[in-house]
This record gives structure tokens, C-alpha cells and sequence, in this order.
């Protein structure tokens, strides 16, 4: 079993437009509201790809009937601990032309007691787990420490975890070792302090993060130009996948998704960047309401191709 963490979930809410223009009324074809969150759509994603996953993190109160619900149907597990209030809600309006404009909430501070219970829940169940993702923003009030204290104490549990989250809770987390992590290029750039102007740059500076930091793999997604992994050692590089690009929403979820797979069954490198950027390659070439097809991944994987770097 896979275990998402997703500290700051929120319900999604797609509505489906006949064209967006600023300070115009524009008509909404139909809408949807979902369960979403970093953490919560890499386990749909999972889901998808056949793997057994639960949900863990810190939920609402007002919305715990409809998470429960939206989740169940997913067919995924859910223990979340709950605090009082709303989850945040984020508008994703999608016009015909396949331009998806996004209007993200930070939502509501939570206590320092709910925080600790988070923690002790995880603690607790991660003993059932292969590996634990760690997914998304942190919501207001959460020590920005938070997510390295949990990596460092499933790791004196001989527990593996990933991290996939940005700014200043990115730089704690490295700094405690997980297995693996998944920054972009501007994430990347944050942590170091560095442009990173060509692949080169960005290739040393992700072998350094292994080696200084005891990370086993650090994947970069570089958008157009491709994807990278390094481990103590070497780097590889695959190209974007040739796909029709519909939706890029979900890209790096789904990468990372793919990514914990492939870790999670002892793949070498190169076989894990591989299947990250087929699951990437899959999320974006389909419509936004379109369930994700793992058979298409598993089609797509001979046309990614991995090559040595370094």
C-alpha cells in the first residue's frame, strides 16, 4: 500500500465555459465539484494505475460527508483527521479551445492540536505502508518544519517517504533525507539559490542534492524541454512525451504518481523516470472530466526515451 499525505486538500470545482473574457459575462456549460488536493489526486491517479492507497491528512469538518462520499466512490481509503470550518474551494474554468484558467484559495489556519494529531496518525498507520507521499502545501498555521519532523521520524521507523511540496517546507525536507523528491525547475532554483539557466546547471545541482543530502533520487521536471532523475551518481533525461497536450492540470501529480509505482516495485532509474513521464503524458493528453487510463500509460512507455546525462 501507497500512503498520500495531503495537508491542505480542497474541493476543485471545474466549470466548463463557452469562452472567457476578462470583465465579460460568459455562460457555464456545466460544472463539477470534486475532492482535489495534491495528495488526493495522486491517489486517484494510483488508484487508476492499480495500486492500493489511502488517504491520510487534514480535512474540514463542514465538508467531511461529501469527502467521505467523493472518496468512496473513487474507491479509495480516507482516514483524515478534522478540523472545524470549510476546505478551501479552487475554480478551474475550462474554456473550448483546451485553456484551463485556475483561481486557488490558501484557506483557513488550523490549530497546533490538529497538527499533532495529523502526525500521530500518520505515525501510526505508515507501519502498513511501502511508501509515504508527502503532497502539497501546508495550510496556514503549520510549522513550516513540519513535513521534515515526519520524514525524519518514519525514517527512524525504517519508513520511506517522497516529497513533493515547494518553498520553504521543500527546503526543510530535503534537509531531512527523504528517498525521493520531486521539484520543479523554479522549486529547484528556490532551494539553491542559483539560475539554473541550461540543463547542465540543473543536472549538477540535483546530483549535488543526492549526494549532500542522502536523497536516493531527485527528479526535476523541466515542462517542455523534459524530465530529469539523478541519483548518488548519474543523471538521465527523457523528453516530453508526443502527446497532443489538452490539459496540463494534474501533470505533476500523475508524474509523481507514476514515479512512486514504478519506485515501489524496485525499478532502476531510468525505468522510473520513464514511467512518471508516461503517467505525466497521459494526465495531459486528456480532457479534464476524462477518467486517467493506465492502459494508455503502459502503450505510451515504449516512446519515452531515457538517456544518460551524466
Amino acid at each position: 500500500m501507497i500512503i498520500t499525505v495531503t495537508m491542505n486538500p480542497c474541493i476543485d470545482k471545474h466549470v466548463n465555459v463557452d469562452r472567457l473574457e476578462l470583465g465579460q459575462t460568459c455562460k457555464a456549460l456545466d460544472e463539477q465539484a470534486i475532492i482535489a488536493g495534491k495528495g488526493v489526486n495522486v491517489a486517484r491517479t494510483l488508484k487508476a494505475m492499480g495500486r492500493q492507497v489511502l488517504c491520510l491528512g487534514l480535512a474540514r469538518e463542514n465538508d467531511r460527508e461529501f469527502l467521505a462520499k467523493d472518496l468512496s466512490e473513487a474507491m479509495i481509503a480516507e482516514d483524515f483527521v478534522f478540523e472545524k470550518g470549510s476546505l478551501r474551494v479552487n475554480l478551474k474554468i475550462h474554456t473550448p479551445n483546451g485553456v484551463t484558467t485556475e483561481i486557488n484559495n490558501k484557506g483557513s489556519s488550523v490549530s497546533p492540536q490538529m497538527i499533532e494529531s495529523v502526525a500521530e496518525k500518520i505515525l501510526c498507520v505508515a507501519d502498513q505502508s511501502e511508501l509515504v507521499l508527502l503532497c502539497g502545501s501546508l495550510p496556514v498555521g503549520a510549522p513550516a518544519d513540519f513535513y521534515a519532523n515526519i520524514i525524519k521520524k518514519l525514517r527512524d521507523k525504517g519508513i520511506e517517504c517522497a516529497i513533493d511540496t515547494s518553498s520553504t517546507a521543500l527546503s526543510n525536507a530535503i534537509k531531512a533525507s527523504p528517498v525521493m523528491i520531486k521539484p520543479n525547475i523554479d522549486e529547484l532554483r528556490h532551494f539553491c539559490g542559483k539560475k539554473l539557466d541550461d540543463i547542465d546547471a540543473v543536472s549538477n545541482e540535483a546530483l549535488l542534492i543526492c549526494q549532500n543530502y542522502g536523497i536516493k533520487y531527485t527528479i526535476v521536471s523541466l515542462g517542455a524541454r523534459g524530465s530529469l532523475i539523478a541519483d548518488h551518481k548519474n543523471v538521465y533525461i527523457a523528453k516530453a512525451p508526443d502527446v497532443s497536450v489538452i490539459n496540463t492540470t494534474g501533470a505533476g501529480d500523475a508524474m509523481l504518481a507514476g514515479l512512486a509505482v514504478a519506485y515501489t516495485r524496485g525499478l532502476d532509474a531510468k525505468s522510473i523516470l520513464q514511467m512518471g513521464v508516461a503517467a505525466s503524458g497521459v494526465m495531459i493528453s486528456k480532457q479534464p472530466n476524462e477518467a486517467f487510463d493506465y492502459k494508455k500509460v503502459r502503450t505510451l512507455l515504449p516512446d519515452i526515451k531515457v538517456i544518460k546525462y551524466i
